[in-house]
């Protein structure tokens, strides 16, 4: 496939005279509406993502009337749901080499949109987990289709700057999930059953007409290579880790998807325990919840740029060392805070922020870069499927950590994985160095 320079602001030919941060170098074929659509599908995605972990404390009390063991069940619908990614994130791209990324796209937030719609009708944990299956499908799609056209759509040149602009807007898709979906029912006055069911139609609704919008701005490209089975699949991108690069962006994958559980799920969850304890109503623990969530994405929208901007000009398993170098020390500092209450958990917050943010980013540049063109489909459903490999043992083990041991027992699990994320990538860095000199 033929590469282009396009700018994504104004479409002009005519780049000589603008500075380099102001261009993304585009492959033939693909235009500023595809880009600025490709961003959005980032934002739209992620607000999802944050929002549905985030506001399950919420629907545990409020629908399903629990009063105890929270923890074991978050563990057990995040455990089905990671179970559902794990099997279907290589299926969807290898079906995605065949009939093109924008089909696979536009049906995971179909999937999704609807699955949020029935969640406020679920009346048994049972229920809980089928409509986590149907979101879990969707969220797979979305996820591998998301990396795989961030090696699609921008050139090497300027891939580090689009995956910036991506984790920028998925930050502000965070803040969405997080200081607007979240604060639906403080805003309302008609019951917490009500508000709540308001909250998870207007979620849904948005993610519906998404769908719309991925389908008339996404350009349908599908790989020239085609695979014979699922199994295929699964090989090519499981040898293709023998480039160590790709092996480290697989675990710094399983550490970014650990990290964004811990922010969306346990940290809301430990955090709507304790206020409801000391005498807060369910939708004050929710707002609660999400302005900590918020701080933490908000530094992640500071940091986004920084991370995609930098490895354009820096080694990128450099900067995956730093994100999970942000990320072990966020997470360890929450660990070691008594009540979520006061600056400190405020402090942590933006600490996690960046290195979750950082992870991501990186993570998804560095599989994008180092993807073969022939199998990049392969290697981002692989990739998806180590980062759901993380959340099926956070959740499961963390949820038993929740309930067992402290309520801030799963920060620490997910600061130890980062640890060996930095730590192999600094010695890869170190290696590369010195193949070099």
């Amino acid at each position: 496939m033929k590469e282009k320079s396009v700018n994504t602001m104004s479409g002009s030919p005519d780049e000589a005279e603008r500075p380099p941060f102001c261009k993304i170098e585009v492959r033939e074929g693909i235009n500023w509406v595809n880009m600025c659509t490709f961003f959005y599908s980032s934002m739209a995605s992620i607000s999802a993502l944050a929002f549905i972990n985030a506001a399950l404390p919420y629907l545990l009390v409020t629908f399903l009337h629990l009063k105890e063991n929270e923890g074991t069940v978050t563990g057990t619908v995040l455990m089905w749901n990671e179970i559902v990614v794990i099997l279907s994130s290589s299926l969807w791209g290898l079906i995605s080499d065949y009939v093109g990324r924008k089909p696979i796209y536009v049906i995971g937030f179909i999937l999704i949109g609807v699955s949020l719609m029935v969640h406020p009708l679920v009346t048994t944990v049972t229920e809980l987990v089928i409509t986590r299956v149907v979101f879990a499908l969707g969220a797979s799609a979305s996820t591998a289709m998301l990396t795989s056209l961030l090696g699609d759509y921008p050139t090497t040149a300027t891939r580090g700057r689009s995956a910036g602009i991506m984790g920028l807007m998925s930050g502000f898709g965070a803040l969405i999930g997080v200081f607007v979906f979240l604060r639906i029912p403080s805003w309302l006055d008609m019951g917490a059953r009500v508000d709540g069911q308001i909250m998870y139609w207007i979620a849904g609704g948005c993610l519906l007409m998404s769908a719309s919008v991925l389908f008339g701005g996404l350009s349908d490209i599908a790989s020239d290579h085609k695979h014979s089975t699922i199994f295929v699949t699964i090989k090519e991108g499981f040898l293709a880790a023998k480039n160590p690069r790709i092996a480290l962006s697989y675990l710094a994958s399983f550490a970014a998807r650990g990290d964004a559980i811990l922010i969306t799920t346990f940290l809301s969850l430990w955090i709507q325990k304790y206020h409801t304890a000391h005498g807060s109503t369910p939708a004050e623990a929710l707002a609660a919840s999400g302005m900590v969530s918020g701080i933490a994405q908000t530094l992640a929208i500071v940091g986004a740029p920084f991370f995609g901007f930098g490895a354009d000009y820096m080694s990128h398993t450099l900067c995956q060392g730093v994100a999970a170098a942000f990320a072990a020390a966020g997470y360890l500092w929450m660990f070691f805070i008594a009540a979520p209450t006061g600056v400190n958990i405020y402090l942590a917050a933006c600490v996690v922020g960046v290195g979750e943010i950082g992870m991501i980013v990186t993570s998804q540049l560095l599989v994008a870069a180092e993807a073969p063109e022939s199998v990049r489909g392969s290697v981002s459903g692989f990739f998806s499927l180590c980062g759901s490999a993380a959340i099926l043992v956070c959740s499961k083990f963390g949820g038993w950590l929740f309930e067992n041991w402290s309520w801030t027992g799963p920060f620490l699990l997910v600061a130890l994985w980062n640890v060996v994320v930095f730590l192999c990538a600094i010695s890869l860095y170190i290696y590369e160095r010195r193949q070099l000199a």
